[in-house]
């Protein structure tokens, strides 16, 4: 009920419609707002006895999968956006990309880990994985357009191209946890940063600078470096270049692109070459901090369609702050997470690894957005 007179405000026009409803509806909403803060109010204090944050961890974990999410992300809205279907099989690219880490280590197994084998690494992982993608489109998606299929018929069709890639992997990997190995924190050191606490447990102080440290590990500056890198570098190519320029056009308008002599199926490729590169690309930063399974990739599937849709389908600039909204949002419910166990321990309904739930901080705000903002942060862009 409450949410259907959200939305009938929402869908008002016009100001003086607005304070009419306001009016009519007054005694309505004060006493539904009040229930509200009055049960946030109640269940932050309960919370906040059992909070304890480190913000330092909080910022460098936000940055890390604010890395993985802008790149798988802004590939799959540029597929989406030019192609016009959701590519569940994008999710495989993803994968692709970390077992390119996998394969590598177990290549030079024989030597210790340098750092240049990350780099080594991810230029293979980009070329692959848009290699990969490009094949998909030249032998399932291109035929099937080429039938005027719906774009429900295409999405199908890439749970199964997904199924495939996914089975391959399995065939050499099977479903194992494997590793991307890098040099250890002995030969690269840690950066150790002053860990800042918040919360109100162990006698923490609402605000404490401890002298204990928070180690910054190198994987994530350069997760956070090479996607910032990858996608400042796509802008620029998108922005200045004779051929990002008819990739923007082919995705503003496929026909009038054509009309202009733009050849639109070149720019289609292309696209899916930059996209299931980009995915390669995050599957190593992925790779390098953890464990990989071939059911990894569909783990990070979901979130990116729901950066997609808070920054705005087509809006490459959206997607880059959406990402960074989920990243933040999906790290801080850890601690609330945390929290709440804590608070369960003492009681009846004991929990534990409650943190696990934190994936599903993206469909919430997904939720949200398609109920009051549908067009994303930059969709009327």
């Amino acid at each position: 009920m409450m949410f259907e007179k959200v939305k009938e405000f929402m869908a008002l026009t016009s100001t003086h419609k607005r304070k009419i409803w306001l009016s009519e509806n007054r005694n309505y909403i004060l006493k539904n707002l009040s229930i509200l803060l009055f049960s946030i109010y109640t269940f932050v204090n309960i919370i906040n006895t059992n909070l304890r944050m480190d913000i330092s961890f909080i910022i460098f974990s936000t940055l890390y999968v604010f890395s993985i999410y802008l790149c798988i992300s802004i590939g799959l809205n540029m597929t989406y956006k030019l192609i016009g279907f959701a590519n569940f099989a994008h999710a495989e690219l993803f994968i692709v990309g970390a077992y390119v880490g996998v394969a590598w280590s177990e290549i030079y197994s024989e030597r210790s880990p340098i750092l240049q084998d990350y780099f080594g690494a991810l230029l293979v992982a980009f070329i692959l994985a848009g290699i990969v993608a490009l094949l998909s489109d030249l032998l399932v998606f291109q035929p099937i357009r080429q039938l005027n299929a719906s774009n429900e018929s295409l999405m199908i069709s890439s749970i199964g191209v997904g199924l495939i890639i996914r089975n391959i992997v399995s065939m050499f990997y099977g479903g194992k946890a494997v590793y991307f190995r890098l040099p250890s924190s002995q030969e690269i050191p840690r950066i150790d940063i002053p860990s800042v606490l918040f919360g109100s447990i162990s006698g923490i102080t609402p605000l404490n600078i401890k002298g204990t440290n928070f180690a910054l590990r190198y994987e994530i500056l350069l997760a956070l470096t090479v996607s910032l890198v990858m996608v400042g570098g796509l802008f620029l190519f998108l922005e200045k270049t004779k051929l990002g320029k008819a990739l923007r056009s082919t995705a503003d308008n496929k026909d009038l692109a054509e009309i202009s002599g733009i050849d639109t199926l070149r720019m289609i490729r292309i696209t899916w070459f930059i996209g299931g590169g980009l995915a390669g690309v995050s599957g190593i930063i992925f790779a390098s901090t953890l464990p990989v399974i071939p059911f990894s990739g569909f783990l990070f599937l979901l979130p990116a369609f729901a950066v997609i849709v808070l920054g705005g389908v087509g809006s490459l600039k959206g997607s880059v702050y959406a990402a960074m909204i989920i990243a933040f949002t999906q790290v801080l419910s850890n601690s609330y997470l945390t929290s709440i166990e804590r608070i369960l321990l003492d009681t009846p309904y004991e929990r534990t690894a409650l943190v696990s739930y934190n994936t599903i901080t993206p469909f919430i705000i997904l939720i949200f957005v398609i109920l009051f903002k549908p067009q994303g942060l930059y969709g009327d862009e």
